[in-house]
């Protein structure tokens, strides 16, 4: 089962090549294919949690997302980039303050403290918990951080109002995954990013992110709708976003968003 048209007709291998090419040798804008998910689907009150909110782009734009009545829970490992999102929060958009709140730290399945490897680069982009070889080619600066599970940190109230969680903090998913059962539990809307390589880097391997995720109720999907029904699909992945989906929900339904803008941008590939 394909969750759009495009996924039915057409190998993802090829499909990944028309659309670089189509887009000048780059991938489009996928953090945009994320904000029209969660923009589309939020419903005034509604929770969501941002699991490395960086310069706070998601974070803010979920507070708008949620309504007065909304809540939005963030997690941000490195100080300074915490520090700059309240600050932004603060100076353009204060009204929105009351519904966000920002933890300072970094998520795993067990608190302690660990290092952090803030990366100069990509506009600290790139910055996360193992010292990465992506960061070789720009100033890293290593620093110690808190680290608490999500678990710990949501109670079973917040966790039942979730509809949706973006978790994006290089490489770290799987580890966050096992400290955040109750979040999986509530089936929200989840995404995330994998490669290949982020097993490696956090001592895993790569059935062991998808058979967390699929034993509780999910499937896998990308951005343009793709199934990931296996571990060799998803080791295989070209594309480093993905889009976890209850078993429950109808995911043509869920990615309509993220596939309606393609088939505008690109109407000669998603026809």
């Amino acid at each position: 089962m394909f969750a759009s048209s495009i996924a039915g007709r057409m190998d993802r291998h090829s499909f990944a090549d028309q659309l670089v090419a189509a887009n000048g040798g780059a991938w489009p804008d996928m953090e945009g294919l994320i904000r029209d998910l969660y923009v589309t689907h939020a419903r005034p009150g509604d929770t969501m949690l941002d699991v490395g909110v960086n310069h706070g782009g998601h974070f803010m734009q979920m507070g708008e997302a949620v309504g007065e009545a909304g809540h939005v829970i963030g997690f941000e490992a490195a100080p300074e980039l915490a520090r700059r999102t309240m600050a932004t929060v603060d100076q353009h958009c204060a009204y929105l303050r009351p519904r966000l709140t920002l933890h300072q730290c970094a998520v795993s399945n067990e608190a302690g403290e660990a290092s952090f490897y803030f990366s100069k680069m990509n506009d600290s982009g790139l910055s996360g918990l193992a010292n990465r070889a992506i960061l070789a080619s720009g100033d890293v600066e290593e620093i110690k951080v808190e680290v608490r599970t999500i678990d710990s940190m949501v109670d079973d109230y917040v966790a039942a109002m979730l509809c949706f969680a973006k978790f994006d903090i290089e490489g770290a998913e799987y580890h966050a995954f096992l400290g955040a059962e109750k979040i999986f539990k509530h089936h929200p809307i989840i995404t995330f990013e994998w490669d290949v390589s982020s097993p490696r880097y956090f001592n895993y391997k790569p059935e062991d992110i998808f058979n967390f995720v699929t034993s509780r109720g999910y499937r896998i999907f990308d951005l343009f709708g793709f199934a990931y029904d296996s571990v060799a699909e998803l080791v295989d992945a070209r594309v480093w976003n993905f889009v976890a989906i209850p078993l429950e929900m109808d995911p043509a339904h869920i990615l309509s968003p993220s596939i309606e803008t393609m088939t505008t941008l690109f109407p000669d590939i998603f026809r």
